[in-house]
């Protein structure tokens, strides 16, 4: 028993495994900090995403209903303005389905999130 404790003393295993124990837990403590900062920048991409996509839905919403407004007293019956600027907004529609079909825009759509959420835009 001596030998084996004097052999194992000699290739200093217990020194090697706390090293190796040492690594992956600084390893696994560096995976969680990159992590978080990776889910920090990624939060606040997104939450600066959504701020910006609210304001522009509000500002096209309140441009949408003067252009009514403007167009309906223009017309003498707003209503007709309110149709016209829907059927509009129907046009858009019916042109995004097209073009997504012929181009697939889903793709392209998603490498530019991700590019976002990576950090790889041109903005920074």
């Amino acid at each position: 028993m001596k030998e084996k404790k004097g052999l194992l003393s000699f290739l200093n295993i217990d020194s090697i495994i706390d090293n190796l124990t040492g690594l992956v837990d600084n390893k696994v403590e560096l995976f969680k900090i990159e992590f978080k900062e990776d889910a920090a920048k990624a939060g606040s991409r997104i939450i600066v995403l959504l701020i910006l996509g609210l304001s522009a839905f509000m500002a096209i919403m309140f441009i949408s209903i003067a252009l009514s407004i403007l167009i309906g007293d223009a017309l003498e019956n707003e209503m007709t303005g309110f149709f016209i600027i829907g059927a509009f907004y129907i046009l858009i529609l019916i042109v995004f389905i097209f073009l997504n079909r012929t181009f697939n825009i889903n793709k392209s759509l998603e490498k530019f999130i991700l590019n976002i959420l990576n950090g790889d835009d041109k903005g920074d």
